[in-house]
């Protein structure tokens, strides 16, 4: 399986989603700036919210098998896997809440912003999360097509599956561990 078509994909789901983050931040603006709510303002910054999180949520996932392809022995791809799940884990829960609400503390401190300032600035910390996500992502489809030569069309197929045919029970049996 050749990464360049995974990573390719990536690039576009990550310029989708930083044509949201720039659609959020000028809908946000927008209300900022207006210092009133109008629907057309509500429209792009929710829409541009749909596009920024769909970008990102389908880049961890395909980033973790582009990673663990790469690795022949299985116990150290079950590792990566895990170790993988971890890190995505820890950002995710841990400092998806921390580093916005981190960024609007330090700037109410520093520049004394009122509340709707504040959660501007929170809003352009995820943004440039989303900006460093698509550099990252160029900078691997990059590190790909300058190591690796062009694979012929008939490679880039995935092999297919074989099935186990000594274990047929359904997934899900009525009767589990009974066979």
């Amino acid at each position: 399986h050749d990464p360049r078509l995974t990573l390719t994909y990536l690039r576009k789901a990550m310029c989708n989603s930083c044509l949201g983050a720039v659609m959020t931040l000028v809908g946000l603006s927008l209300q900022l700036i207006r210092g009133d709510i109008r629907h057309i303002f509500l429209f792009l910054t929710w829409f541009g919210v749909i596009l920024l999180c769909m970008g990102i949520a389908s880049t961890t996932g395909l980033i973790q098998i582009v990673c663990n392809n790469s690795v022949e022995d299985e116990k150290v791809r079950s590792f990566g896997v895990g170790l993988a799940q971890g890190i995505n884990n820890f950002f995710g829960n841990c400092f998806g809440p921390l580093l916005p609400q981190m960024v609007m503390d330090l700037l109410i401190a520093a520049f004394h912003l009122n509340e709707a300032q504040a959660l501007f600035s929170g809003a352009v910390s995820v943004v440039c999360i989303a900006f460093a996500v698509l550099g990252y992502v160029l900078a691997a489809l990059r590190a790909v097509e300058h190591g690796q030569p062009v694979a012929p069309i008939d490679s880039q197929r995935m092999e297919v599956v074989p099935e186990d045919a000594a274990d047929q029970q359904p997934l899900l049996h009525p009767w589990c561990c009974n066979y």
